[in-house]
């Protein structure tokens, strides 16, 4: 079995690719040709039922004949696949002379002669169609392009045209007369860049086709675009392996291959080469939801910079304020979770300009000057967002960030009218309604708020804090023994929380568990070594096993840490005296 055929068996059970470029290479033997084609011949029946094979040759003098060579390889398998339909797509250079090049044309088009004889036989659907890519010299005219647009779309074969750095076909042209341009942006006409081109179209077509269809699998490996180069018989899966020259060599590589494979880079650098091309085709709108699509799909991989990126593109191929508006909400909300506060806010400001709800970016405004803790500011924002009545914005989660800031600014019985005015309960709310009783000295309510947070089935990160805040209550109503349980468990919910060992050292201390607090705090101290307060503690509790001179140790430790300790101070100086009395007696 031949590399290619283990490649399709394994490969191509798991999706069937749609798309194969085939590379022809002009210095390839007449004997070798042959054992190219019958490799090619045995991945045809692994492809999707409906597949297209472009054929690129580095040679433009040899271009008809190679591609005449694919085509009926296609042909003959075909003829024993009924099921099947092909399109083929020979790349074909143009003359920009007088010469007529429409002999060679009709050479190669006439290998569909037998597929459209059968059609009208059968009142059935062409199963295979030559669909050519021409590229014309650069000094070719308009006018001598379009007439072999013409020629090929009256023998049903519809071209493509492929250009250099730029399109001369005006967009609208080419809307009126359904054609298709590749644009490559290098002067230099190579199959690479070929390939390049066409990959990138195809990985851009594939990603648009998952956001009309608001698939969430946007980065989702395709397996659907595969290489095949005759000059190394080198068989590549995607357009990303080709990049890197990783063919495919052995049965193991094709079982490694979804570890191989950085899908999210090849889509997102794919798709923002696609500018020129978008521009020629007069397919902005197109672009633009592609981009604002990875946009979001990246921010939801963490990727902001690069989300980033997407929006400002979606933002450049807006052509309403309703668009711009919706590109630059996410381009600020990206800057926020960088924590790139005030390009947040800027860019927030300016999409603002562009929105007829102007509630959705005064609550996003508003919580950029909440991460500042400007909190002021972002109740101002906050209370316009309110004002507004925006469909956009959820009235409970204005009130609750309006609470929040109010909190911050230990404003707690205004921060408790926002909180009655909230119709969904939640955990959050209840535990910081919590806070705010607990803030005003209202110990008992607080606890009975932290319990219905915890009844409520909080987030697994949120129920550190409600144990500590139950704990918390419990220290202050002298009910220390359940302080210490309930501790307990805010340390086993985040082990790395300094301030969980903090408050258990000071419980145990007070029912005289010195031990165990000399170990919570050198825990806390492990975390934080710069808490001159837990050295400070561990001495108090030394001093009450009566290890006077290890006690007497770190206090001196904190002091050197925090010299405004005085109540450490004192205590070196009384043990001191506490010695030295010993020492006379």
């Amino acid at each position: 079995m031949t590399t290619f055929d283990k490649a399709a068996n394994v490969l191509f059970g798991a999706a069937s690719p749609e798309t194969v470029i085939v590379r022809l290479y002009s210095g390839t033997e007449p004997e070798e040709r042959r054992d190219f084609l019958a490799q090619l011949s045995s991945i045809l029946p692994y492809l999707n039922w409906r597949a297209h094979i472009y054929v690129v040759h580095d040679n433009p003098a040899d271009q008809i004949d190679g591609s005449s060579e694919v085509i009926q390889i296609v042909a003959q398998y075909l003829a024993g696949q009924k099921l099947s339909t092909v399109y083929v797509h020979p790349c074909i250079h143009m003359q920009s002379s007088e010469q007529s090049e429409t002999h060679e044309w009709e050479r190669l088009l006439n290998l569909m002669q037998p597929f459209q004889r059968e059609a009208y036989d059968q009142q059935s659907e062409v199963r295979m169609l030559i669909l050519p890519i021409i590229e014309p010299e650069s000094t070719t005219s308009i006018e001598t392009i379009l007439t072999a647009a013409e020629f090929f779309r009256s023998r049903l074969a519809k071209p493509s045209f492929y250009f250099h750095e730029k399109s001369p076909l005006d967009p609208v042209t080419v809307l009126q007369r359904d054609l298709r341009v590749y644009v490559y942006p290098s002067p230099d006409m190579i199959a690479e860049g070929t390939i390049t081109q066409l990959c990138m179209n195809h990985i851009f077509e594939g990603i648009l086709e998952r956001v009309e269809e608001d698939r969430p699998d946007l980065f989702g490996h395709c397996r659907r675009h595969i290489i095949i180069d005759e000059k190394d018989t080198a068989f590549f899966a995607c357009f990303s392996q080709w990049e890197k020259a990783r063919p495919l060599e052995s049965f193991q590589q094709l079982e490694e291959l979804p570890e191989d494979v950085d899908c999210v880079s090849c889509i997102s650098r794919s798709c923002l080469s696609m500018e020129e091309n978008l521009e020629a085709n007069a397919k902005t709108e197109e672009g633009r939801q592609v981009h604002l699509g990875l946009g979001i799909a990246l921010s939801q991989k963490h990727l902001h910079k690069d989300a980033i990126t997407h929006a400002r593109k979606a933002f450049e191929l807006s052509t309403n304020d309703a668009d711009r508006a919706v590109a630059l909400l996410h381009k600020g909300l990206c800057h926020l979770s960088l924590r790139e506060l005030a390009l947040a806010d800027e860019t927030l400001r300016e999409g603002s300009t562009f929105a007829i709800d102007q509630g959705l970016f005064s609550y996003h405004r508003g919580t950029v000057q909440f991460a500042r803790n400007n909190y002021m500011a972002a109740i101002k924002r906050f209370e316009e967002a309110l004002a507004t009545e925006s469909t956009q914005v959820p009235k409970d989660d204005l009130l609750f960030n309006l609470a929040l800031s109010y909190i911050n600014l230990e404003e707690f019985s205004r921060a408790r009218s926002h909180f009655a005015l909230i119709e969904q309960m939640s955990a959050p709310v209840h535990f910081y309604h919590g806070i705010c009783d607990l803030g005003e000295g209202m110990v008992a309510l607080a606890l009975n708020r932290f319990n219905e947070a915890l009844n409520m089935g909080p987030a697994p990160d949120d129920l550190s804090r409600i144990h500590f805040y139950r704990g918390t209550c419990l220290k202050e109503l002298n009910r220390y023994d359940e302080a210490i349980v309930e501790l307990g468990r805010a340390v086993e919910a985040d082990s790395q929380d300094y301030m969980n060992y903090n408050l258990l050292g000071f419980c145990f201390y007070q029912v005289k568990k010195h031990e165990e607090a000399i170990e919570v705090f050198h825990k806390a101290i492990e975390i934080n070594p710069g808490s001159a307060i837990d050295y400070a503690s561990i001495g108090s509790n030394l001093r009450e096993l009566g290890r006077l001179e290890d006690a007497i140790a770190m206090y001196k430790m904190a002091i050197s840490i925090d010299p405004t300790l005085d109540f450490a101070m004192e205590n070196i100086a009384r043990l001191n005296e506490i010695i030295e009395k010993r020492s006379a007696e």
